[in-house]
């Protein structure tokens, strides 16, 4: 996980591992957070590989619970938990599903999570801000793929979400290994790829036509 706050230099110094790891900070409505996690589960080159960590922005606040069921200035009403108040910018269908799609992941891994919110994403993204229809929509997919709602929906996991995107408000946002991109998925998906290869020890060969695309400071 990155440091919270971390700053975004105009230059990527590499963390270099012989495994990589990236973390996808999205809001899980969010166009933008949305087209990222597509580019992701669709468009990483053969030959290579590394680990996708998904990271649900949101905010978590002292807000006593009846601030909590009403709007601020900047964010819609949230979900009261355990003496924290928890918001979505898009507001608690937003949440709910960041709920499902991360204990989705954590129980049955990256690729259950991928099949499950790309149909979550074709399917029900037009609701983003239909809470009702948004959980009818993405109940309706669970089901499908076999899983279930009351599996799935636990709020003991928020304060998780929170900590792990503490610090970081842009959907998308990427790190790799832990080091902040200056570069977004959407428009410099090559310049992702450039970081990411330029993350290994040993990087692939599949890497090699990478190489040169961004600034590196070692």
């Amino acid at each position: 996980m990155l440091a919270p706050r971390a700053k975004i230099e105009k230059f990527f110094t590499p963390n270099k591992t012989r495994n990589v790891t990236v973390d996808l900070y999205i809001m899980s409505m969010c166009p933008y957070g949305t087209r990222a996690a597509l580019k992701f589960f669709n468009e990483v080159p053969s030959g290579i590989n590394f680990k996708v960590v998904p990271r649900f922005i949101i905010s978590a606040s002292n807000d006593n619970e009846s601030k909590c069921s009403n709007n601020t200035l900047w964010l819609p009403a949230g979900i009261y938990y355990n003496g924290k108040c928890y918001r979505s910018l898009h507001g608690n269908g937003e949440l709910k599903t960041d709920i499902i799609l991360y204990n989705l992941y954590h129980k049955y891994g990256y690729e259950a999570f991928k099949k499950v919110y790309s149909q979550i994403i074709d399917s029900c993204e037009r609701y983003a801000t239909n809470e009702n229809n948004l959980i009818s929509c993405v109940q309706s997919i669970l089901e499908k793929n076999g899983y279930s709602w009351n599996e799935l929906y636990d709020l003991s996991v928020l304060p998780k979400i929170a900590d792990e995107s503490e610090g970081v408000l842009a959907s998308p946002t990427v790190a790799v290994n832990g080091v902040i991109l200056p570069y977004n998925p959407i428009s410099d998906w090559k310049k992702v790829i450039a970081a990411i290869c330029a993350s290994y020890i040993n990087p692939p060969s599949a890497c090699d036509k990478y190489q040169g695309l961004i600034e590196v400071s070692e």
